[in-house]
């Protein structure tokens, strides 16, 4: 077997204990990010539904890589990452055409996560929410929340010091700014 064998049979075996469904929801958020970088006008009505500079007290986040598109669906997608002194938050949305849709891609992100490390969370306030997804990259530590308000399918990922705890608060912050849509 050459060597372009052998990455591929290594890739395979690392990736086979991920569910297909949660390899295809980071796929489609991953190409998302990928078209988004594409891309240099942004969505007036999309973006504004992000968290940004002035939703933190005190401006204490750096916004960095800001990215807007369309879809090849015809559906809006927004990206952007905050970076405090203790915590980096990365937030994307994808702004459905029915809520129906929104809430499919979530069910299925939901099915996947049951193979997965997850922490409990509240989440009475969202109309429909995953639980909070810990992965370990690098040595760090990553939470991933997904949820759905209105046409929106949000996704927070928060890296840094007390990121599990604080995870929610932001979380809490995005669903009220995006319920304004």
């Amino acid at each position: 077997m050459g060597r372009s064998g052998r990455r591929r049979t290594v890739l395979r075996n690392k990736l086979g204990h991920f569910p297909a469904r949660l390899l295809l929801a980071i796929a489609l958020f991953s190409s998302i990010s990928l078209t988004l970088a594409g891309c240099s006008g942004r969505s007036a009505n999309v973006e504004d539904l992000l968290l940004g500079h002035g939703d933190f007290p005190n401006g204490e986040v750096t916004e960095s890589n800001p990215l807007s598109t369309i879809t090849p669906q015809g559906v809006s997608a927004v990206q952007v990452d905050l970076t405090g002194a203790s915590f980096t938050l990365n937030q994307s949305i994808v702004m459905f055409q029915t809520q129906a849709s929104a809430l499919l891609v979530l069910a299925g992100i939901k099915q996947d996560q049951l193979a997965q490390r997850l922490l409990p969370t509240d989440t009475s306030k969202f109309e429909e929410a995953s639980a909070i997804l810990n992965e370990t990259r690098g040595g760090q530590d990553f939470y991933t929340l997904f949820f759905v308000q209105g046409l929106a399918l949000v996704k927070l990922t928060l890296s840094g010091q007390d990121a599990a705890a604080m995870l929610p608060v932001y979380a809490e912050m995005a669903r009220s700014k995006v319920s304004r849509q």
